[in-house]
């Protein structure tokens, strides 16, 4: 049997190939949930935004994502020539907006005879756990357990991605409160993208008001990642995601922390000192936190958030959180 398996990194396709899983083992290192990831671009352009967006941010070379990039698009391409194409992907935002993708790309190929099969950590985003879960299990264990994806949701992935991706942050909020037979692992990716929105009360987002409410002392770059990893909310994010998310907390006039021990944090990451940077919160860090200040008013937000742009000191959406909704502030 020919196999394809998509993992959600390189240390899930190791210990999948280590373990002597077989077929092809293809580690997706793209992570969706940091810069502009539009739906409904063209490949050369969705590619040549990303290359740049993953140079910008993470100082990589961008010849060379354009090339991976190219490869794993070549490799989607490929797929319905598999019998299997086999998904490890966990149930938080940043496994779920790749995941998103995958299935929007796998739908439009409308495979004919490749069967399509979850063997998630957790289980398939969009489908139950197998009897007794699959946390802690071992990789032949987790594969033993895989699930079909049916076309019913995969198509149901293919929209998520779409409301992603959307220009209109609505479409993604209305999945989230739509009626619907929408499985509680996907809300909770919404629910955890949404939290990405600035704040009515005050300007910033979930992962910034957490990052600001534990610094009443200065704390390392690892202390505050291993907290938000502990929040309850799954984001997903790895320490550079987060860093990239620290840059607007320590930017603009009027910066809310105080990025010590680093040099230059914009280019932290291309040097491999962020994870030993000291925080402290700074006196506009607090205003903003007491409900005082407003962190966008202060600073403004220049954030692709999905598909949707935020830039300006007046941005148009916020996240309501009493009523759980995204609203037009203005």
């Amino acid at each position: 049997m020919n196999i394809l398996n998509i993992h959600n990194g390189d240390v899930s396709a190791n210990a999948a190939r280590s373990a002597g899983i077989p077929g092809d083992h293809v580690p997706w290192r793209e992570s969706l949930v940091t810069g502009r990831a539009s739906a409904g671009l063209d490949r050369a352009e969705w590619i040549a935004i990303r290359a740049q967006h993953l140079s910008n941010a993470y100082g990589a070379d961008m010849q060379h994502c354009s090339e991976e990039m190219i490869a794993l698009e070549e490799m989607l391409d490929a797929s319905p020539a598999f019998d299997e194409l086999v998904l490890w992907f966990d149930d938080d935002l940043f496994c779920q907006t790749i995941l998103w993708y995958l299935l929007n790309r796998i739908e439009s190929m409308r495979y004919e005879r490749t069967t399509v099969s979850n063997a998630g950590r957790i289980s398939h985003p969009l489908t139950d756990d197998p009897p007794g879960g699959t946390m802690g299990r071992s990789p032949e264990e987790i594969f033993a357990l895989r699930t079909e994806v049916p076309a019913e949701l995969i198509a149901e992935g293919a929209r998520h991605w779409r409301a992603y991706g959307s220009a209109d942050p609505t479409a993604l909020d209305g999945a989230f409160h739509m009626p619907s037979p929408t499985p509680a692992r996907a809300q909770h990716a919404m629910f955890a993208h949404m939290l990405r929105y600035p704040s009515t009360h005050n300007g910033i987002n979930h992962i910034e008001t957490l990052v600001i409410t534990d610094l009443n002392e200065p704390a390392t770059f690892s202390t505050v990642f291993r907290r938000i990893c502990d929040s309850g909310i799954s984001f997903g994010y790895g320490d550079c995601q987060l860093w990239h998310d620290l840059l607007f907390l320590a930017s603009g006039p009027h910066p809310l922390v105080e990025l010590a021990g680093v040099g230059d944090p914009g280019t932290a990451i291309a040097r491999g000192t962020f994870s030993s940077a000291i925080l402290s919160r700074t006196e506009a860090g607090t205003a903003v936190l007491l409900g005082e200040a407003d962190a966008v008013k202060l600073n403004g937000i220049r954030r692709w958030l999905g598909g949707v742009w935020l830039d300006g000191t007046a941005t148009d959406w916020r996240w309501d959180r009493t009523g759980r909704h995204l609203v037009n502030v203005h």
